[in-house]
């Protein structure tokens, strides 16, 4: 009896290590240099910027985390990973909808961007990866 659940204990072992290491091959991170981080407002002025300097991670997702205070944007939606709040400025997402299910909305609807190095990411703030010298953008952009 011991020596079944000794061999099921390292058979679970065996599968937790090999899932942490496919895991960390696929979304690998590691100290990057000169990151910049510039956040753009509706009308395309810079409205507020973070130095350069160097980081532990080069996860977006880990860089935002570590600027949170400065930049104003609240732990849960880093977590989340959906951005709708940077120093206190929540694009407006006006929707009038006639009551018709799905509702039909033919407001403006703004919301933040994100881009790296002026190129709109193809994946969101938790799988983004930056390397030594780019600049994360967030933009105000609908209409």
């Amino acid at each position: 009896m011991i020596k079944r659940r000794l061999l099921m204990l390292m058979i679970f072992a065996f599968m937790a290590a090999s899932m942490l290491a496919v895991f960390s091959a696929c979304n690998p991170t590691w100290e990057v240099e000169d990151i910049s981080i510039r956040i753009y407002g509706a009308g395309g002025e810079l409205v507020f910027e973070v130095e350069s300097r160097g980081y532990e991670s080069n996860s977006v997702a880990d860089i935002l985390r570590e600027n949170m205070s400065e930049l104003g944007i609240p732990a849960a939606q880093i977590n989340a990973g959906f951005i709708s709040t940077i120093r206190g400025i929540t694009p407006v997402w006006v929707c009038s909808c006639d009551w018709m299910l799905p509702p039909v909305c033919d407001s403006d609807r703004y919301f933040w961007a994100f881009y790296i190095n002026d190129e709109s990411s193809d994946v969101g703030i938790i799988h983004a990866r930056v390397e030594d010298g780019d600049v994360i953008i967030f933009r105000i952009i609908g209409g």
